[in-house]
């Protein structure tokens, strides 16, 4: 404890406040805030995915949980006892928190979906997931996880492999060209919808 006792002798108690403060905005509740969602608009396109995924059987799947952002928008548009299943390895985060932090946050965040609204989340690497998933084929997935060329073409096959009714995705953008690549080629062309930056094969 001596070592704090020092720090605050030396930047003084008020200018050690503002510095701690300065960083929990900057590197932790901005990053959380603005980084770690999608759009409104993308939010309402995406309810509108689910919607229409309603006619088909099979369970909703996000591959890329996050702090479960997109999650909670499609629990408010999806069938109550339609399962929707959220797959994250949580090794990744805009907030720099640790693995289990992040798991333990988005957990507690999304602690009501799970337990009343038919949510599973799964803390899971999401090619395990491919491997060991024997469900009927989804009616809707919605990949936001690794955005690089070789991994979204994964996510891709994996969805038209499994026969899932509506295969959908978060950043078709310029930044992700990787995506841009992946999506286009298992398309031949373009997707068939683009909204902002969620796609729709």
């Amino acid at each position: 404890m001596e070592w704090i006792k020092f720090i605050i002798r030396k930047l003084g108690y008020n200018r050690l406040k503002n510095k701690l403060y300065k960083n929990f905005i900057n590197e932790i509740l901005y990053p959380f805030a603005l980084l770690a969602r999608i759009s409104l608009s993308e939010g309402i396109f995406l309810m509108e995915l689910v919607k229409e995924s309603h006619k088909f059987s099979g369970p909703i799947v996000e591959i890329g949980t996050l702090f479960g952002y997109s999650t909670t928008i499609m629990i408010h548009s999806k069938d109550p006892q339609r399962k929707l299943i959220s797959v994250d390895d949580f090794s990744w985060n805009p907030c720099g928190f640790s693995k289990n932090l992040h798991y333990d946050l988005t957990k507690k965040l999304l602690e009501e979906a799970t337990e009343k609204h038919s949510v599973q989340l799964l803390n899971m690497d999401k090619n395990e997931f491919y491997r060991t998933y024997n469900d009927v084929p989804p009616s809707l997935v919605f990949f936001d996880a690794n955005h690089t060329y070789e991994e979204t073409m994964r996510d891709l096959l994996w969805a038209k492999e499994v026969g899932v009714k509506v295969i959908s995705g978060h950043d078709y953008k310029k930044e992700t060209p990787g995506v841009i690549q992946a999506v286009n080629e298992v398309c031949e062309g373009k997707p068939s919808r683009i909204h902002e930056s969620i796609y729709v094969l």
